[in-house]
């Protein structure tokens, strides 16, 4: 396949991010090979002595869903960056009316289910390689640390956004959890109070 560039990639790495971009093939998974030579994310693109038509070749294990879920992980990180703005004010009872409004803005619950149903979706690789590139996005980190706010909350005083986010998170968790794809490094990471309190809180 053709690289269309639109302007000239600097480091190896910069090259990865297009092929990333272009082709959802994970940087982190690309191994680039130029003749006999692997090339190193961390050299420049001119020590290889590299020109215009060159070729190259890409190994990699499975193209991923790679625009969605970092997608989905900036959705989580602003979401968390809201709730904890506001986090003092989600004990109040009720929730004034402005600030309902805000969490409304805020949430986008289907991100979520989008995720949750691309860990499951296609090929066991390519499932395999959605949950690494959850992963290595920091979305685990940022999906925990949002989770643990919310349970923080009584459930029952909680808005519908809320409820929704927390069953959405809690679907999700216990997704990756059973995915048979996951690493070792999902399953140690996990929360397991945490998922299981909030299994308990919502069902």
């Amino acid at each position: 396949r053709e690289l269309g560039l639109t302007w000239v990639p600097e480091t190896v790495a910069d090259l990865q991010d297009e092929i990333q971009d272009q082709f959802n093939i994970p940087g982190f998974d690309q191994k680039l090979t130029f003749g006999p030579t692997v090339l190193s994310s961390k050299e420049s693109l001119q020590s290889y002595s590299l020109r215009n038509g060159d070729s190259m070749t890409v190994e990699y294990t499975s193209e991923a869903d790679v625009k969605e879920i970092v997608g989905v992980v900036s959705c989580l990180e602003k979401t968390l960056a809201f709730i904890e703005s506001v986090q003092q004010q989600l004990f109040l009872f009720p929730i004034p009316p402005a600030l309902q409004s805000q969490l409304q803005q805020n949430i986008d619950i289907e991100e979520l289910d989008k995720l949750a149903m691309m860990s499951f979706s296609s090929s066991p690789l390519q499932r395999f390689m959605n949950v690494k590139v959850f992963l290595t996005s920091g979305g685990l980190t940022c999906l925990q640390r949002l989770h643990s706010l919310i349970l923080q909350l009584p459930f029952r005083l909680m808005t519908i956004h809320l409820q929704l986010l927390e069953i959405g998170m809690s679907k999700l968790l216990w997704t990756l959890s059973s995915c048979p794809e996951a690493e070792a490094a999902v399953l140690k990471e996990l929360k397991w109070d945490n998922i299981v309190q909030s299994l308990l809180r919502v069902t």
